[in-house]
């Protein structure tokens, strides 16, 4: 079957390519100009609004010290009388004997 000849404005339809008379024309949700049997309707999962999740937490504290070793340490955790081991804060941490303490 053959389209009659349309005469009167036209436009060309951003989906198909085809000519239509412009009073078949819609615009659709994304803004191109249309054939109204090519409209497509939008997603309705694009409207949905989420909810903000939050990000704190409950309760925190601050990150512990850093523990540094300066000098030799020996197998078996010995430790050699000239070295010093020294926590962030400056404690020693040295036990009877050179044993390390953690």
């Amino acid at each position: 079957m053959m389209r009659e000849a349309v005469i009167g404005p036209q436009f060309i339809c951003d989906f198909s390519g085809f000519k239509f008379p412009l009073s078949e024309a819609v615009r659709n949700w994304d803004g191109a100009v249309v054939h109204y049997s090519y409209r497509d309707k939008r997603n309705p999962a694009d409207l949905i609004r989420t909810i903000p999740e939050r990000r704190t937490l409950p309760y925190s504290r601050p990150e512990a010290g850093d523990t540094f070793i300066s000098g030799t340490v020996m197998p078996g955790g010995e430790i050699a009388s000239d070295s010093l081991l020294l926590e962030d804060g400056g404690h020693l941490l040295l036990e009877d004997g050179g044993r390390l303490l953690l």
